[in-house]
């Protein structure tokens, strides 16, 4: 609490300072009337602690002065004197000081007085604001006119109507000389249910707030008319039920925002839209550091699996299918890699033409990146098969692997990408380019994380353009199966 104290002494002005500083408050000081008047003008002063004999202008006068200029705000003013008569004290209260103290005073005396100032203080100003909140009510109903779209109505302590504007009538809810004494759930009741119901569910805690001289807001629906409204409770006399000469307990404004709950409606639909969308072009990790704005996104990962797929024959499928039956294969076979992705943990980078990229091991790390690739890769070939079973085609993947480290992150600025860079991208691109058609090839570091989890050939050293001869390894086929004629 800011307290002034005010005294012509130095020794009692340091004595009340330390006193007040050691219990935690911010104290000014002024050594006679016309300082501390300029204080107050300055400054947001709680409390006065004035000496009652000062020369040029006495306690009681600076006292006369504070009640004069200073009505906005209530200063709780103590006035403290050597002289100890009751006559003394009388004077001191009759000219407008709120309590007196004899010098010499304690501590604990003056610590208990500051806490009856200061909850006096509250007090007084919140009677003033709850003044000032009855003069908004009472301009706001002035102000209201029957061309408002709100229906905007008066009613006392228990909810009933004392006075209405003229949109009851226009939202069919009965006519305005007839809403008095009803409440507004039975006015509403008869066209909008669902909301007058929930508008009786919330009564008794608006009822409440307003009590306390508080607003009170909420937004209801009515579910069967498909409308949406927000109520809001003005409090204009709490104490009405004691005061039957001014019935008016509040204010209560009832707004249709139909239209505008609609549009925020269609824009959130709109949001998780774009959300959609930017969880299908990025991976979540990576669409929620993109949506934080943590400016360039690209992280190292030492240990991850990529593959390259190429579907082979898809090119000589080009001159003799219809453009759209071409678009149509292509999206099943693509359609189909994308929900084995999601199944295997795998991530999809990107599709180039005719050919399919994935990642495993970021941008979420995982143990076992290369064996789910290989059994990605091994299901896509199952999906083929499928296909090829379907349309009568004889289309085959050519499958590269390669383990190893890559740098990820988002590129572009309008289409965004999520993309690998390294040697190990390059490797495994050349692994599918140096394959077999309808077979999956694993570079040797590959081949040693798994190789105690799948069966494989060797196909020994191959020449790869940029790598040199390098190592390679052919998933085994599974045995074809023997059926004896005689069966």
């Amino acid at each position: 609490m800011q307290i002034l104290v005010v005294d012509d002494l130095a020794a009692n002005r340091k004595m009340v300072t330390d006193m007040l500083t050691y219990a935690g408050h911010q104290v000014h000081v002024a050594t006679d009337g016309k300082t501390a008047l300029d204080i107050l003008e300055q400054q947001s002063v709680q409390l006065v602690i004035s000496d009652w004999m000062m020369p040029e202008m006495t306690g009681i006068e600076l006292t006369n002065e504070i009640r004069k200029r200073f009505t906005d705000t209530y200063i709780y003013v103590i006035l403290t004197s050597a002289r100890n008569e009751r006559n003394d004290m009388i004077e001191a209260l009759e000219s407008g000081a709120d309590d007196f103290m004899a010098r010499p005073f304690s501590p604990p005396e003056l610590m208990a007085r500051l806490a009856i100032g200061h909850r006096l203080v509250d007090l007084e100003n919140r009677l003033k604001q709850q003044t000032l909140d009855i003069a908004r009510s009472k301009s706001e109903w002035e102000a209201t006119t029957d061309s408002i779209p709100q229906l905007v109505s008066l009613v006392d302590n228990t909810g009933k109507v004392i006075r209405i504007n003229g949109t009851v009538q226009r939202w069919g809810l009965g006519w305005t000389d007839e809403a008095k004494d009803h409440t507004l759930p039975d006015l509403l009741k008869n066209v909008y249910p669902d909301f007058a119901a929930a508008f009786t569910e919330i009564w008794p805690e608006a009822h409440k707030t307003l009590r306390t001289g508080m607003e009170y807001e909420f937004e209801g629906e009515d579910a069967r008319m498909g409308h949406y409204f927000t109520v809001q409770f003005e409090p204009i006399n709490p104490f009405s039920e004691f005061t039957p000469d001014a019935p008016s307990f509040a204010a209560v404004s009832i707004m249709d925002i139909t239209d505008r709950k609609k549009l925020e409606l269609r824009l959130e639909a709109e949001h998780e839209k774009a959300e959609n969308l930017l969880l299908n072009m990025l991976p979540r990790p990576v669409a929620e550091k993109l949506k934080q704005g943590t400016g360039t996104i690209a992280d190292h990962y030492n240990d991850v699996t990529v593959m390259f797929a190429d579907l082979v024959g898809f090119t000589q499928l080009t001159a003799s299918l219809d453009p759209n039956e071409l678009m149509d294969l292509l999206n099943s076979v693509f359609s189909a890699f994308d929900m084995l992705a999601d199944r295997h943990h795998v991530e999809k980078i990107k599709t180039i033409g005719d050919a399919y990229m994935i990642v495993a091991g970021a941008p979420e790390p995982a143990e076992d990146h290369a064996q789910r690739v290989m059994r990605m890769a091994i299901a896509m070939q199952g999906v083929i098969q499928q296909i090829n079973s379907y349309t009568d085609n004889t289309l085959s993947l050519r499958i590269g692997i390669h383990s190893g480290a890559v740098v990820a992150g988002v590129i572009g600025m309008k289409k965004l990408n999520y993309d690998l860079w390294g040697e190990t991208v390059n490797t495994a691109s050349r692994m599918e380019s140096n394959g077999v058609n309808g077979r999956i090839q694993v570079s040797e570091q590959t081949y040693t994380l798994i190789k105690d989890d799948f069966a494989f050939e060797s196909r020994g050293e191959i020449e790869a353009k940029g790598l040199g001869k390098v190592s390679t390894y052919l998933l085994k086929e599974p045995e074809p199966i023997k059926i004896n004629a005689a069966d």
